[in-house]
């Protein structure tokens, strides 16, 4: 989760917080960007914003760069709660940060069956045999190849 507060801008609609739960976004004129902020200053996709565990990286695709905490910044650098970002005459900062949860497919399917079984005892004798059968299909296709 991340939130971003606009502080200042050309663009008044976007002042105030913007939270998204989404893993990356695109900021800029276009309306494809995900947040699109009518400053004159920036470039249809100025950043694109990826959310990490060790912090929010910002990427810039604008060759000048952007200013964050009053220094410039050129391509892309790691940032976290509390900082600053200046692009063109738009100002936000980085008000609320939590990293995503990373799961490998299996990890998610696992976590989603043990909760599954914590709600109704019944489904783990199912998953059981499930498990069972997707072990034994497994090997079965191992021996024709």
């Amino acid at each position: 989760m991340l939130t971003l507060e606009f502080t200042s801008s050309p663009d008044e609609s976007i002042l105030g917080e913007y939270v998204t739960y989404r893993k990356s976004l695109i900021l800029g004129r276009s309306r494809a960007a995900d947040i699109v902020i009518l400053d004159k200053k920036i470039l249809k996709t100025e950043l694109i914003i990826h959310l990490q565990r060790e912090g929010i990286m910002v990427e810039s695709k604008n060759v000048n760069g952007f200013i964050t905490n009053t220094k410039k910044i050129l391509g892309a650098k790691i940032h976290h709660k509390d900082d600053e970002i200046h692009i063109g005459d738009t100002h936000f900062k980085f008000k609320e940060y939590q990293p995503p949860q990373f799961f490998t497919y299996a990890e998610e399917i696992a976590k989603k069956i043990e909760e599954t079984i914590k709600k109704d005892a019944k489904y783990e004798e199912v998953f059981y045999f499930l498990e069972k059968e997707l072990l034994s299909l497994e090997k079965e296709s191992a021996l024709e190849k």
